[in-house]
C-alpha cells in the first residue's frame, strides 16, 4: 500500500510539473542562450490551398487511439527516468555525425536533428518538422545535442506540425524560429492555429486531413506541395485538452518525388489510403519508439509496425525516427533499432524495392 501511495504521489507530482511547465511555456516567447537574428527571406509565394472534404476528414474517431491520455502515460515516463539513470548513457561517437548544411537545395535532402525533427530541403525550400531542440519538460534530457543547433539553421521557410504533444511542438523553439524567420509559414493541424496566431505567427494555416497547400517559385522544379494526411494517434497539450485539435502526418511532394513524414501513428488502414494517393513514396520517415511496454503500441508503430507500414506505403526508402533522443518508454537505448533490423531480416524477401537508411544525429541523406 505504501509503495502504491508513493507511486501515486510521484505521478501527481510529475503531472503537476508537466502542467506547470506547459502553462508557463504557453505564455512565453522561448528562452535560448543565443541571439535570434532574422536571416534573409525567400522569394516563395503561396499558390493554392486545396480543401478536400472526406468522411475521414470529419470523423477523427476512426483513427483515434482509445483509452490513452497524458496522465496514463506518466507512470511510463517516470519509470523511464529511473531506468535511464541505471543504464547509463550511449556513446556519442557512435551515433552522431554532423554533416555540413547547405543553404538551399532543389534536390531533396534530409538532415536528422533528433526525435521527429528533420531539416528537409527540397525545391529550394527549407522545412522543419516537429521542432524540438532542447530537453523535454525540463526533466527528460536529450541523449545527444541536436544534429543542427537552432542558431545554425539556414533560413527556414516552413514549419510543419504533426500534433501538439510537447515532444513534437516545443513552444520555446517555435517562438525562436519565428523570431529568426519572421515570414515563416506554419502548417498545423486543425485546432492548433489559434496558438500560432497568439504567438506572432503571421502565416499559420490550419489543415484537416487531405488538405493540400502548394508553394512555388519560378519554374516547376520549385513547386512543392504539402498534404496533411491521417494518422492513428491522439492530441493533448494540457491535462484537460484531450483531442481538442487534430493530428496527422505530412506528404511533401516535389519533382515527382514524395516524402512521407508520419509524425506519431499506429498501424491502420490510413496507410493504404496514403499509398493510394501518393505512389510511390520516395522516403518514409517512420517512428520506431517507444516500443515497450507493449501498450504504447496502441498509438505508435514500433519497429515491426514500421516495416509493415513501409510495405503498405510502397516506400522506396525507410528512415526510422522518434528514437535515440529521449527516453520515453522502458526500452533500452538501442533496442528499437535492433528490433527493426531483426524484423527487416524476417521481411527481407518482401522488401525488394525498399531499403533501410539509418541516419545518425546530424547526418544528411540525399533522396534519389
Amino acid at each position: 500500500m505504501t509503495i502504491r501511495l508513493c507511486n501515486v504521489g510521484l505521478i501527481i507530482m510529475f503531472g503537476s510539473l508537466v502542467a506547470a511547465y506547459d502553462a508557463i511555456s504557453m505564455g512565453v516567447s522561448g528562452v535560448r542562450d543565443f541571439e535570434c537574428v532574422a536571416p534573409q527571406s525567400t522569394g516563395y509565394y503561396e499558390l493554392e490551398i486545396h480543401r478536400k472534404i472526406r468522411s475521414d476528414c470529419q470523423e477523427r474517431n476512426e483513427y483515434q487511439t482509445k483509452g490513452e491520455a497524458l496522465l496514463e502515460s506518466l507512470p511510463i515516463m517516470v519509470k523511464s527516468l529511473f531506468l535511464r539513470a541505471v543504464r547509463g548513457e550511449p556513446n556519442s561517437h557512435e551515433w552522431v555525425q554532423r554533416d555540413p548544411v547547405v543553404d538551399r537545395s532543389l534536390e531533396p535532402r534530409l538532415t536528422w536533428i533528433g526525435h521527429a525533427s528533420f531539416l528537409i530541403q527540397v525545391g529550394g525550400l527549407n522545412i522543419i518538422t516537429d521542432p524540438i531542440f532542447g530537453n523535454l519538460y525540463g526533466v527528460f534530457r536529450r541523449f545527444f545535442k541536436p544534429g543542427i543547433p537552432l542558431d545554425q539553421l539556414p533560413p527556414i521557410d516552413v514549419v510543419i506540425i504533426s500534433h501538439n504533444h510537447a515532444d513534437h511542438m516545443s513552444v520555446s523553439d517555435l517562438c525562436c524560429l519565428r523570431r529568426r524567420n519572421p515570414k515563416i509559414k506554419a502548417f498545423v493541424p486543425h485546432g492548433d492555429g489559434p496558438w500560432f496566431d497568439e504567438h506572432g505567427f503571421t502565416d499559420a494555416i490550419e489543415c484537416n486531413w487531405w488538405d493540400q497547400i502548394v508553394l512555388g517559385g519560378e519554374g516547376e522544379e520549385k513547386r512543392v506541395s504539402f498534404t496533411f494526411v491521417p494518422a492513428t494517434h491522439w492530441s493533448q497539450r494540457t491535462v484537460c485538452g484531450r483531442n481538442d485539435s487534430s493530428w496527422g502526418g505530412w506528404v511533401i511532394s516535389s519533382g515527382g518525388r514524395s516524402i512521407y513524414f508520419a509524425g506519431d501513428t499506429a498501424y491502420a488502414d490510413h496507410l493504404k489510403k496514403i499509398a493510394d494517393e501518393f505512389y510511390p513514396i520516395s522516403a518514409a520517415l517512420l517512428p520506431i519508439a517507444p516500443c515497450q511496454p507493449k501498450k504504447v503500441l496502441r498509438s505508435h508503430l514500433g519497429p515491426a509496425g514500421a516495416i509493415s507500414a513501409a510495405l503498405e506505403l510502397n516506400a522506396r526508402l525507410l528512415i526510422p525516427m522518434h528514437w535515440g533522443t529521449f527516453s520515453l518508454g522502458t526500452d533500452k537505448f538501442g533496442a528499437p533499432l535492433e528490433k527493426l533490423k531483426e524484423c527487416l531480416r524476417e521481411y527481407d524477401s518482401e522488401l525488394l524495392n525498399c531499403r533501410l537508411a539509418i541516419p545518425k544525429i546530424g547526418e544528411c541523406l540525399q533522396i534519389d
